[in-house]
């Protein structure tokens, strides 16, 4: 990553500008939702690209790319140089940056256990069976569970000498439980709404939320 990160602020300098940064960011997603006793959807994801940030002219300019090869970076440094210096034809005033120290640092999120390390059949064990218990109340016909997971890895270099690197985990889970009866329904949720609740952290964060130990009370 560091090399792309250099080829890219190097790009950017021989096109013109007089600062720039560069952020190689990779990221991995999973989400695993069960409904009503059935498997709902299984979802996977990576991604991997570069953005460049660049000041020519006195103007921002921007671009980003997923060729991460030596052409596609260097393509996207001057076109970040090209929007700047197009950008600085209806400029009000020029970017002045403020004037910070260069920093070489690495951040990594808190995490017990590397979610992706957990097997599926584990994850789905866990889902169906809060989605069991929620419907063990007789009015709850319909039952939701979820969980999602994301991998952030960034690193972020300048021409003023800056290099970070930071990593971190989220992970997600939640239980819905619909109630009919009367010609209404109902529903409860927990431990909040709209999909459950985020934090940094690993499996232990899912664990935590014990959603099979909850579920009868949200039923």
């Amino acid at each position: 990553m560091r090399d792309l990160v250099a080829l890219a602020l190097d790009a950017a300098q021989t096109a013109g500008a007089r600062y720039a940064d560069a952020r190689v960011v990779e990221t991995r997603q999973q989400t695993i939702s069960v409904r009503t006793g059935r498997v709902e959807g299984i979802e996977n994801g990576e991604s991997l690209g570069i953005g460049v940030r660049v000041i020519a002219d006195d103007a921002w300019g921007f671009a980003a790319t997923s060729e991460l090869t030596p052409d596609g970076i260097r393509a996207a440094a001057r076109e970040a140089v090209a929007l700047a210096r197009a950008a600085a034809s209806t400029l009000l005033a020029p970017v002045r940056l403020a004037d910070v120290g260069a920093y070489t640092d690495t951040w990594t999120g808190p995490c017990e256990t590397d979610p992706f390390s957990i097997s599926l059949d584990d994850k789905l064990a866990l889902l169906l069976a809060a989605d069991e218990a929620m419907r063990a109340e007789d009015a709850v016909r319909i039952a939701s569970a979820a969980m999602d997971f994301l991998h952030v890895k960034k690193l972020f270099g300048s021409t003023e000498g800056s290099m970070i690197e930071q990593s971190y985990f989220e992970s997600q889970a939640g239980i819905t439980a619909y109630a009919l009866g009367g010609g209404e329904m109902l529903p409860r949720s927990y431990p909040n709404s709209h999909g459950g609740q985020a934090v940094q952290g690993g499996w232990e964060a899912i664990l935590a939320l014990d959603l099979a130990g909850n579920a009868p009370r949200v039923g």
